[in-house]
């Protein structure tokens, strides 16, 4: 009897190890996401790109965005999502100066990208 109350709760243990596994929430993309930054005056356009490898309809994907000048705290600009391509183009004014470096932050799931400009006199 110890015997089947032991199996059974292995099995038991096995089985939510198994549910467990998966893309819940976008932690499991496969890929990577690009972020090419550039300054066109007082204004950082990014550019952001999700690739898979394994699918071609990359339409909804959510992109959290965020930026951080030199070592200061991360800003958040909120989020959107990829179209068909997988890209998504921001443009933002950050609270930055010349001299100092601006860091654009991409996040899906468990993927992160991020690029920095350092900006200029306008």
């Amino acid at each position: 009897m110890k015997i089947k109350h032991l199996l059974f709760v292995m099995l038991s243990v096995l089985t939510l190890g198994l549910a467990a596994c998966g893309n819940s929430g976008g932690e499991g993309l496969n890929g990577a996401l690009t972020v090419s930054a550039a300054q066109v005056g007082t204004v950082v356009n990014a550019t952001v790109t999700y690739s898979n490898p394994t699918q071609t309809n990359l339409t909804g994907v959510e992109i959290e965005f965020s930026y951080r000048v030199g070592n200061g705290a991360v800003i958040p600009l909120g989020s959107s999502n990829t179209n068909n391509s997988g890209a998504i183009v921001i443009s933002f004014t950050p609270a930055a100066v010349v001299g100092e470096t601006v860091t654009v932050i991409a996040k899906t799931g468990n993927l992160n990208g991020l690029d920095s400009v350092v900006m200029a006199a306008p």
